[in-house]
């Protein structure tokens, strides 16, 4: 089925606020109601739902070419503004500032962290200039890397590229390169955020012998028996504290199991080639 969880979106956190928590009053929708907010903004909605919509049949063809060209162009963008880099010599002689001029390695996301638009990153690439034997003027700088003469021609054919694409998706290269420590941060907890909600847990579980639960916690959970930490978790007045331990318990019981199922088909090839 089609499935938005909070990581996805808004409507996401709006359904699962008022399925799990209920809502005494007027539910309202703010963006602190997200703990993933940085990752939910408007100019990567594109992105973040269009292939949902694909995968449910509800995206048009002429729609999804235009989404796949759309992706395409931001994705070689992002790849110019990681992979380009020079020394803050080099960037110091093609005119930008805001940071050390030292020998030290910056990407064109590194200046945009630094709070320098990247269309003024890409202006000062774009009006580098070679000498008649090609050495790149940058590379003359005093102090300048060695490492700043290479592939110079190529990152300026890839600025004017960048130029060129649709101000909207320049756009969103631009803010995803200012938040991406954030963002790849926010990555990792919604990995381990969908990990525990999928984790199964185990049908033969004894709550009553586990001591951090509470008598009510083992009553509803025996009452209810939940089949995954996402269902026990929706279960009202089940602590997080408690929820952390059932959580331990079963990626325990899931390593253990593989390590059993490994070990087995380990002694099972080694009775073949034996046999052989």
């Amino acid at each position: 089925g089609f499935v938005l969880d909070r990581a996805d979106g808004y409507i996401g956190v709006l359904i699962d606020d008022l399925t799990t928590k209920g809502a005494s009053e007027p539910y309202r929708m703010f963006t602190s109601r997200s703990e993933y907010r940085l990752s939910l903004r408007s100019e990567n909605a594109d992105r973040r739902l269009t292939p949902k919509g694909i995968d449910a049949g509800v995206v048009g063809s002429h729609r999804e070419r235009a989404f796949q060209k759309s992706l395409k162009a931001f994705e070689e963008g992002m790849n110019f503004a990681t992979s380009t880099s020079f020394s803050g010599y080099a960037w110091h002689r093609m005119g930008l500032e805001g940071f050390r001029e030292d020998a030290r390695q910056r990407s064109v996301s590194d200046l945009v962290q630094s709070k320098i638009g990247l269309k003024t990153i890409l202006e000062a690439l774009t009006a580098t200039k070679t000498n008649i034997d090609g050495t790149p003027t940058v590379a003359m700088a005093k102090n300048s890397d060695a490492g700043d003469s290479i592939a110079i021609a190529e990152a300026v054919a890839g600025a004017q590229k960048m130029l060129e694409v649709h101000e909207s998706t320049r756009f969103a290269i631009e803010v995803e390169c200012l938040y991406s420590l954030y963002t790849e941060r926010q990555k990792t907890q919604v990995l381990r955020m969908r990990e525990q909600r999928d984790l199964r847990i185990p049908k033969d579980i004894d709550y009553g012998e586990m001591s951090w639960f509470s008598s009510e916690e083992v009553e509803k959970l025996t009452k209810i028996r939940p089949k995954t930490i996402g269902e026990a978790n929706k279960i009202s007045g089940i602590t997080p504290a408690s929820m952390s331990f059932l959580f331990a318990h079963c990626l325990r019981v899931k390593k253990a199991k593989n390590t059993k199922e490994e070990g087995e088909r380990y002694s099972e090839e080694q009775q073949t080639a034996a046999a052989k």
